[in-house]
């Protein structure tokens, strides 16, 4: 790197090894979900599709995608207490706490 650009070589050196140098890295993932084992999965769930010509095959994973997204939504639809979302009922009820105090002390 030296030999090639000095002045690359420089602004490197300035840097922490852990930020540019491979052995360094840390050998965790950075993330929840790993793309290799997604892809896996995907490919795995299209196992009978893939065996269809072309447009059966496309057809075929969008049936798949759809039944799993709605059944995906009918599962969590089903644990909501009301018609809201925990998260925005949570949301509502901070909101409406706040604005009756904000009631009471304009009343007074």
């Amino acid at each position: 790197m030296k030999e090639l650009d000095k002045d690359a070589f420089k602004w490197l050196e300035q840097m922490a090894p852990n930020t540019w140098v491979k052995a360094f890295f840390s050998e965790f993932p950075k993330c929840d979900i790993l793309m290799n084992n997604s892809c896996e999965v995907f490919n795995k769930y299209i196992l009978e599709a893939r065996e269809l010509p072309i447009l059966s095959m496309i057809t075929k994973i969008k049936e798949q995608l759809m039944t799993r997204i709605y059944n995906k939504q009918k599962d969590v639809m089903e644990k909501w207490p009301g018609p809201v979302c925990p998260k925005i009922r949570k949301k509502i009820l901070r909101n409406s706490e706040w604005a009756n105090l904000l009631l009471c002390v304009t009343c007074w």
